[in-house]
């Protein structure tokens, strides 16, 4: 398991390219979206977003709920420069314990408002 600081030096070093860093940083997001509130971070997943739209999915899981998954699309040279600008400022703002493990992509993060919200209207249809 590798840190989400060290993925972002990793891509400001260009030792990474940018496809990996939007996994890893889209895994992060959704997954701790409480402790990533800077602007910084705003800026680089809006630069992901415009990049890449739906880098995430959802999928029906098992049981209650959807499963989000990485949709595995090339990040566009023509946005890396602002990607850069974007996780260089992110970088700044990123607490050094947050992890990108592996596995992340695949797990459930905690049900949110809009989460419990999506989960009540699908209940209406089961």
């Amino acid at each position: 398991m590798s840190s989400t600081r060290e993925v972002l030096s990793e891509y400001i070093g260009g030792r990474i390219k940018a496809d990996r860093l939007v996994a890893a940083v889209a895994a992060a997001y959704y997954r701790e979206r409480k402790s990533l509130k800077g602007e910084g971070w705003r800026e680089l997943i809006a630069v992901i977003e415009r990049g890449a739209p739906g880098v995430v999915e959802l999928a029906a899981a098992e049981g209650k709920g959807f499963e989000i998954k990485l949709a595995e699309r090339p990040f566009p040279a023509q946005y890396e420069s602002a990607l850069k600008a974007a996780a260089q400022k992110a970088l700044s703002e990123t607490p050094a314990n947050l992890s990108t493990g592996s596995s992340s992509a695949t797990t459930t993060p905690a049900r949110g408002f809009f989460g419990r919200l999506v989960d009540r209207v699908m209940g209406m249809f089961r």
